[in-house]
């Protein structure tokens, strides 16, 4: 019996040594520059949210708080972005393109607004304004800086 018990631990033994094993695959961390313009997406997201509501003079007036608190939360991330190296500025300033060009479609549906427009576009053309100037110090292709 015990030669037995031998020969089926030897075969157990040779068949998981010599199994294909699986590579555990470490997700891929973002860099800094991603995880920046991340940031300043769900920024943008909050601010397009809030611009979605306004219908009026009166929900442009509920509207601006949190623009205002995008602008100064799209400031912080600016801020940390200006400490990344010459490549990741570029970067970022390459991944924020697509947020700018949704805020300023946000701006042109909401200029349209009676009562709204004027409240609320000159707060986020700031906004849009701040987003758009490079951080790398060159203009992104096609993005004119105001």
């Amino acid at each position: 019996m015990l030669p037995a018990v031998l020969a089926l631990a030897a075969i157990a033994l040779m068949v998981f040594a010599t199994r294909p094993r699986q590579m555990v695959q470490e997700p891929e961390t973002p860099d800094a520059s991603t995880r920046l313009s991340s940031d300043l997406r769900e920024t943008v997201y909050s601010v397009t949210g809030a611009l979605n509501g306004v219908r009026d003079g009166e929900t442009a007036d509920a509207a601006l708080p949190k623009i205002e608190e995008a602008k100064d939360r799209a400031e912080e991330i600016r801020a940390r972005a200006a400490q990344l190296p010459p490549e990741g500025k570029s970067k970022f300033d390459q991944l924020v393109q697509p947020s700018v060009r949704t805020l300023q479609e946000e701006s042109q549906r909401v200029a349209a607004i009676p009562g709204a427009g004027e409240k609320i576009k000159p707060v986020l053309d700031d906004l849009i304004s701040r987003m758009s100037t490079p951080i790398g110090g060159e203009p992104v292709e096609g993005q004119e800086v105001k």
